[in-house]
């Protein structure tokens, strides 16, 4: 199922912990992730459902009203080597080269 990234207006905090009590009786989408960035007045919220339109009824049902739900992409960390591998991002750690997923 793919990912959704909706963005709204809020920059209380309890009103996002509210709304992130309430999340929590929606089965369908299914919020992974969520940013408050208070000096924007931005709330982020990462969910994954069936389409657009279900995030946004989904959003909009625990109190947030987004100004857009775009399909979004969460990509890997660089995360550590270990036994001599690179990470899954293939990132080697500093000093190092990954080729082929082995450090070199």
């Amino acid at each position: 199922m793919p990912d959704f990234l909706a963005q709204s207006y809020l920059a209380d905090r309890g009103k996002a912990l509210a709304v992130m009590d309430r999340v929590r009786q929606i089965r369908s989408p299914r919020l992974l992730r969520a940013i408050l960035v208070p000096g924007d007045e931005i709330f982020f919220t990462l969910w994954r459902g069936p389409d657009a339109d279900a995030v946004d009824t989904a959003a909009r049902e625990v109190g947030l009203d987004p100004d857009r739900v775009a399909p979004a992409e969460e990509l890997p960390g660089p995360g550590r080597m270990e036994s001599g591998r690179c990470s899954r991002a293939g990132l080697p750690s500093a000093g190092s080269a990954c080729k082929g997923g082995m450090r070199t």
